[in-house]
């Protein structure tokens, strides 16, 4: 591959052969002491720390120092030894707050062109990993911090990449990520093929690996959201975005970017790491709005909110990365002075590439505050009223969203009055929790405590704010109800959501073979349930009756909706394979299709309620709005037996109910019912 580390910046007047051999003899050094003083000390703990403290220290230096394949191997062997030498526990104990610096530099490594440096990264990984699971029994608290400062690591790579001219186009950004992505799959291990991985880490180390491939992705899809008309710019080189993500010919049409910044939000639990979920939530939100998906824009927000009010009860067990010192301070690290000038573009330096890395390890919408910009200082600690300032607007937010769907007033009161209830008994623990400590300092002499009257104020103004907008779509509902709308309105209001099956099979475009960038959401030859968008149904609708047809005929208005809702997939696969391979169903196909010249698109419409199937007329009626649970016919029906349920029915079963942050779901189950006469 052309595409290399940019690891040529060295201080100014200094022979590379000299820093190189001057740190491999550091390296050295520290193996030797190790060796000869690590028995030694083993009796005076106290000492011992302070060795292994220092020479981690040192360590971590001379690895975020870009240095040779041969330094870097022979830094993080040293590193190893000191793992293996004086264990797992220990070693965490002398990083402390630094074990998110060595994520940042081991990512980094891993990123590296060369096999044998990302290979000893791996390894190095595994190790710290497999050892911390035997010592404690979980990786969890390990991985949080990891993953954490992951989308950084990932900014800079393609900033430094950018500054040495290798970045032309998006496809550039999605490549200079490949050796990352496979350092990561490397880190997969078999429990029987390396000793290290015990048989129940496997599972959580899957995970995280899921985990990370995610944040990757999600970083890629930030970078496409920053770009405006069409251009993104990366450390002041603009990039050229191929066209909008929401347009039927974007080469992105089959990224899997809903269900990766969902994956990735996941990871992160509410209880110690809420603000991270935010941080993912709400790029998950401006991809929907970008897709003009108004209704899982809402869904979306609802997490937030949801995950904010979990949060409050554990505000103080947080976890808050910090900036990297030597990625920003020129003083400690003479090394990033260099930067842009060795590559003639002295307005491209560290404090640009570090700017634009800082804005991927949190955006400041999170909490809406930029935080500190200090070198190695902790980014700004949330309080309970600027969670509740962000939950109250995150609801007021989802509101708006939901009243863009026709008929959601319903449900948007309902997602607003379980969460009421959730910061209701916040409230009510704090109250009580404030209660009992005012009555301890009265009886010893003290005041009130300025921040616990605060905090009750804030939670009792957002419960407030809550009330005043489920108060508003009360509003909403009754004027329906009492002002007469029209028949037309009525109808809108009763407007139901649709759903299709979506399914691929046959030959297999050049998209669905390679794994090297985004995945796809739609996975070869199993259905995918997506919600159809209201502007397709309105399309069609109107389609049907600008041909004389009647819009509550269901057979042709269900036809009507498959047909428009497969024309953006037909038009993306139409980039990669001849049109005239590509054959449209909307009814399901029969029997597996093997070694076919064509590629077969099936897209069906599915309902929440069996019964709907056997409907002639398109109802405006009653609607289920949630299920995990859809349902199609399974071939043609049989006319003369409909009203009498003999048709053979398959039921698709996902994994979260819709609506839900996402707009389409891959199936878990396919079961076939099979109805008697």
């Amino acid at each position: 591959t052309k595409y290399c580390h940019p690891s040529s910046f060295f201080i100014d007047g200094w022979s590379s052969w000299l820093v190189q051999e001057t740190f491999n003899t550091i390296s050295a050094s520290t193996i030797l002491l190790v060796d000869e003083c690590g028995d030694l000390l083993s009796s005076q703990p106290v000492e011992r720390m302070k060795l292994v403290q220092g020479i981690l220290d040192l360590l971590l230096h001379i690895i975020t120092t870009p240095q040779s394949c041969v330094t870097h191997l022979r830094a993080v062997g040293g590193a190893i030894q000191m793992l293996e030498k004086f264990g797992t526990v220990i070693f965490l104990d002398a990083v402390g707050t630094s074990l998110q610096h060595w994520a940042r530099v081991l990512f980094t490594l891993m990123n590296s062109v060369s096999l044998s440096v990302r290979s000893v990264a791996v390894d190095f990984l595994v190790s710290l990993l497999g050892g911390t699971f035997d010592a404690y029994g979980s990786i969890d608290d390990l991985c949080r911090v990891i993953v954490t400062v992951l989308p950084e690591v990932v900014a800079r790579e393609i900033a430094m990449n950018s500054v040495c001219g290798l970045i032309k186009d998006m496809n550039d950004v999605e490549t200079s990520m490949w050796p990352l992505r496979r350092a990561i799959a490397d880190l997969e291990r078999d429990p029987n093929d390396d000793d290290r991985v015990d048989v129940q880490l496997s599972p959580a180390l899957s995970a995280f690996c899921r985990a990370c491939q995610a944040v990757i992705d999600g970083v890629i899809i930030e970078l496409r959201l920053r770009g405006t008309d069409g251009v993104c710019v990366i450390v002041g080189a603009k990039i050229s975005i191929p066209s909008p993500m929401n347009s039927p010919t974007s080469p992105y049409a089959f990224d899997a970017d809903e269900e990766s910044l969902f994956e990735a939000s996941c990871f992160f639990l509410p209880e110690n790491a809420a603000l991270q979920r935010l941080r993912w939530l709400i790029t998950l939100k401006n991809l929907h709005e970008s897709k003009n998906q108004s209704l899982e824009a809402a869904e979306t927000l609802i997490m937030c909110a949801r995950t904010i009010a979990e949060a409050i009860q554990h505000i103080d067990g947080v976890w808050r990365p910090a900036r990297f010192v030597l990625w920003h301070d020129s003083k400690r690290s003479p090394w990033l002075t260099a930067i842009g000038k060795t590559m003639g573009r002295p307005d491209r330096g560290n404090v640009q590439v570090m700017d634009f890395a800082d804005s991927f390890l949190e955006p400041p919408e999170v909490l809406d505050d930029t935080g500190p910009t200090d070198a190695d200082t902790l980014l700004v600690q949330p309080t309970i009223s600027k969670l509740c300032t962000a939950l109250a607007m995150y609801a007021r937010q989802a509101v708006r969203q939901y009243l863009k769907e026709p008929g959601m007033e319903q449900f948007a009161f309902s997602q607003l009055e379980g969460l009421l209830r959730s910061v209701m008994e916040v409230v009510d623990q704090k109250s009580s929790y404030h209660v009992a400590t005012r009555n301890s300092r009265k009886r010893s002499g003290g005041g009130n405590s300025r921040r616990e009257v605060e905090e009750e104020g804030s939670l009792r103004a957002l419960s407030a704010t809550l009330n005043l907008e489920m108060s508003r779509l009360v509003g909403l509902m009754v004027r329906e109800e009492t002002e007469g709308a029209s028949e037309e309105r009525k109808i809108v209001a009763k407007a139901k959501h649709w759903y299709v099956s979506v399914q691929l099979s046959g030959q297999k475009p050049k998209r669905f073979t390679e794994s090297t960038t985004i995945p796809t959401f739609l996975e070869w030859g199993s259905p995918s349930v997506c919600r159809v968008p209201l502007g397709i149904v309105d399309a069609a609708k109107e389609k049907l009756d600008a041909s004389r047809r009647r819009i509550h005929d269901k057979a042709k208005l269900e036809e009507q909706i498959c047909n428009m809702f497969a024309q953006p997939i037909i038009n993306a696969l139409a980039t990669e394979i001849p049109r005239n391979t590509i054959l449209l169903r909307t009814d399901p196909l029969l029997g597996d299709v093997v070694d076919s010249k064509y590629t077969f698109l099936v897209v069906v419409v599915v309902h929440m309620n069996a019964s709907e199937l056997f409907a002639t007329q398109e109802r405006q009626t009653e609607q289920r709005l949630e299920s995990k649970r859809f349902f199609h016919r399974k071939g043609e029906p049989n006319n003369a037996n409909r009203s009498r349920l003999v048709s053979d029915l398959v039921e698709l079963t996902v994994a979260h109910s819709f609506p839900c942050a996402m707009s389409r779901q891959r199936t878990l189950i396919t079961s076939e019912i099979l109805s008697g006469t």
